[in-house]
């Protein structure tokens, strides 16, 4: 069963892949859900995005420390 807001942020990125927020978002509930490569892909784009954004950066480091990775 898949999340249904999981499928609406999918939709959106679909529109606009360089969506910070949705970005963000995805990859928080991929990281949530232990999609680990899913969570992986999308807080990276989303540290692209926007490299000084506090949640991207801790989440981003929670994904790399459990593929363990100690840099991106």
């Amino acid at each position: 069963l898949v999340d249904p807001r999981i499928e609406r942020l999918e939709e959106l990125l679909e529109k606009d892949g360089s969506n910070f927020e949705n970005q963000r978002a995805l990859g928080l509930l991929s990281l949530i859900e232990g999609h680990y490569e899913r969570a992986n892909a999308h807080l990276h784009r989303a540290y692209e995005l926007n490299p000084g954004d506090f949640e991207t950066t801790v989440n981003y480091g929670i994904v790399l420390a459990h593929r363990g990775q100690l840099q991106p």
